[in-house]
């Protein structure tokens, strides 16, 4: 049996509306990735960067997503700033095995 304690979200930096929620950095990484299409190559990821901070708050930092943006035929490449934030998950949820 295993709790999980904390949850992290992925924020839409422009609209601040949450795109999903992961127990893990990894986990959550897959599921934007699979969001954008990366493996269909619609998209790329550019990477993560933290934010570092001496006083650390809930916000753990930012994905960049290129993807493709087609209009009127023209492809534009557009970029997404996902905003990842660790919470804590409340109420417990309790996994068993």
């Amino acid at each position: 049996m295993s709790r999980v304690k904390v949850t992290y979200v992925a924020m839409d930096s422009d609209g601040n509306k949450p795109i999903m929620t992961a127990p893990t950095l990894d986990e959550l990484k897959g599921g934007l990735d699979g969001y954008y299409a990366v493996s269909r190559g619609e998209a790329k990821c550019w990477g993560f960067y933290p934010y570092e901070t001496k006083y650390p708050d809930e916000y753990e930092g930012h994905f960049i997503y290129a993807w493709k943006n087609v209009i009127r035929g023209e492809v534009i490449i557009e970029k997404d700033k996902v905003k990842v934030y660790c919470t804590e998950y409340y109420p417990y949820t309790t996994y068993e095995f």
